[in-house]
């Protein structure tokens, strides 16, 4: 039997406790099986909730230069689906989409024409970016059309 679970929610929600939660009951109900755990968010708490070294998981947000990258492969995100994901995370990647629209608007003047410095005009497009962030994930995860 294949279990799948994705916890989502805000920083601080409470996601890691709830993981960590999930785990110690899996580890005791399941002992002879393996148990793929994925997170995709640059803090790395959920690896070092568990005693891990960043640099010893799946994702490693370092380089040898200490520079904070973020995404994991496509192919590698729906080999772990297929092996029944616990967790990704996708957070970090919409902020990075927002911060890069909004500041593209900024950068091209945008702001500057008209009522552009308007909240919801100079917010629209990082709100978009997150928007085709998320589309885009939903059909990476295969859940498009599966809420009930």
């Amino acid at each position: 039997m294949t279990v799948k679970l994705a916890i989502t929610g805000k920083g601080g929600s409470g996601k890691t406790t709830i993981v960590k939660a999930f785990m110690q009951i899996f580890r005791e109900m399941f002992p002879e099986k393996s148990i793929l755990l994925f997170d995709n968010d640059l803090t790395s708490e959920l690896g070092h909730s568990f005693g891990l070294d960043i640099r010893n998981t799946i994702y490693g947000i370092r380089s040898g230069k200490h520079e904070y990258k973020t995404g994991i492969p496509e192919d590698m995100i729906k080999k772990a689906i297929s092996l029944g994901v616990a967790k990704i995370n996708v957070n970090t990647e919409c902020q990075l989409a927002f911060q890069e629209a909004t500041r593209k608007y900024i950068e091209e003047g945008k702001d500057l024409q008209g009522k552009g410095f308007d909240p919801r005009k100079l917010l629209a497009p990082g709100a978009e970016a997150i928007k085709a962030t998320v589309k885009e994930k939903m059909e990476l995860f295969g859940s498009v059309g599966k809420a009930e």
